[in-house]
């Protein structure tokens, strides 16, 4: 934000609020002189601190013939955030707003590794993890602006926590060669905590409709309205306005997340020259969520897998990569405030090939390597949809082909 013109002047439209010291952009109140920050939420500054311990031992021994090997963990994990913005006190004048939000946990991680053969291993492994809130995502400003057609109330969203989860691996790999391995996992995890933004109407619910500081409230079409008059602390009487509710919360309910993986790596160097160049890698998962009765999770495809192969020899290599997805869900259709609207909306599945190219050059070049990139060389277009129809296209992201060329030179 430019806050002063060429002459050193602060532009007339903008302030530096006192409270915050924040830049804000100002507009009148319609049959008033007063001026707010326009975005006010928006302004904010966040101090996060973060102190973690970790203890870590080693174990190895024989069971019943088969070797293993393994480790344990725990990690201490303290968070102490601050977070101010700017807000509104009774009188209407902004005041600056802090949310202190301060957490602790501490995190256990396991595994362990047997030797079933000289070379198939069985492994298994159980952690917890912590997902802090994205920093950005935290405004502390709540809003309540009103009139007597309509009431807007959100909360606060620096006062969400982490959400956690408790993570479990089963894999067994087969070495066959050098280089090379086959293999197969499940996993599963538990998520809690899941933060969530909703638009809530709280029809049959005096005690939520009082917290939000609206009277009782009934659907009328598409509107939440509160039911006849409301009289507010301060006297004021309102009749059938329209309500709308955001907030963001830590949710209650247990999302689980399990599936399993294949990853195939083989290594051709047993061939004859030039085929002992060649190599690949290949990846297959699969992903079951269960969300329970809980907000449904977004941008998780059921079935991805990637292709790799490669060939290298004497300081030239190319590789080329597949990446696929499957059909994945973008949004619930329950999020709003976007210029995207409020259905849901899903990504088509697809897949994009990139290559990449190397030289590296010896004796009198030596040093000298040049290198070739190629994206999307399939030209691969995405394709976002509304309400499960898929004729009802919504956006189409085209990235196109995109080539380079580089020199690099060490000294």
């Amino acid at each position: 934000m430019v806050l002063y013109d060429k002459d050193g002047n602060l532009d007339p439209n903008l302030r530096i609020n006192p409270e915050t010291g924040f830049a804000e952009r100002l507009i009148p109140i319609e049959g008033s002189t007063s001026i707010v920050n326009q975005q006010f939420r928006e302004n904010f500054y966040a101090d996060q601190a973060i102190n973690a311990a970790y203890l870590m031992g080693k174990f190895e021994g024989d069971i019943g013939g088969f070797a293993y090997t393994g480790n344990a963990g725990l990690r201490y994990v303290s968070t102490s955030n601050d977070v101010i913005g700017s807000g509104f006190n009774v009188d209407g004048n902004e005041i600056a707003v802090l949310t202190e939000n301060n957490y602790e946990h501490t995190l256990p991680t396991f595994n362990l590794a047997i030797d079933l053969h000289d070379d198939v291993v069985l492994r298994t492994a159980y952690s917890q993890a912590l997902v802090r809130p994205n920093l950005l995502a935290q405004s502390p400003s709540p809003i309540y602006t009103y009139d007597e057609n309509r009431v807007t109330l959100e909360n606060s969203k620096a006062e969400v926590l982490p959400y956690t989860s408790n993570n479990f691996d089963l894999s067994l790999a087969w070495y066959n060669r050098d280089g090379s391995s086959i293999s197969g996992g499940f996993f599963y995890k538990e998520i809690e905590g899941q933060i969530v933004t909703d638009t809530i109407c709280p029809v049959g619910d005096p005690e939520t409709a009082a917290f939000w500081g609206v009277g009782e409230v009934a659907m009328d079409g598409a509107n939440c309205k509160e039911v006849g008059e409301f009289v507010t602390d301060e006297g004021e009487i309102y009749s059938n306005r329209i309500v709308k509710i955001k907030q963001t919360y830590n949710s209650d309910i247990p999302v689980k997340v399990y599936g399993y993986e294949f990853s195939m790596q083989q290594k051709l160097d047993f061939l004859p020259y030039p085929w002992n160049g060649f190599g690949g890698k290949l990846n297959f998962s699969k992903i079951d969520v269960d969300e329970g009765a809980g907000r449904a999770m977004t941008k998780i495809a059921p079935y991805t897998s990637n292709l790799i192969g490669y060939w290298e020899n004497h300081g030239a290599s190319i590789q080329f990569v597949y990446n696929w997805q499957d059909e994945k869900l973008l949004s619930t259709g329950q999020e709003s405030g976007t210029f995207l609207g409020t259905e849901a909306r899903t990504q088509t599945a697809g897949g994009r090939i990139d290559m990449t190219a190397k030289y590296k050059f010896k004796k009198s070049l030596k040093g000298l390597t040049v290198s070739l990139k190629a994206m999307n060389i399939n030209n691969r277009q995405e394709y976002e949809y509304i309400a499960g129809n898929d004729k009802a296209i919504s956006r189409i992201r085209y990235q196109g082909r995109i080539v380079s060329l580089n020199l690099g030179y060490n000294f």
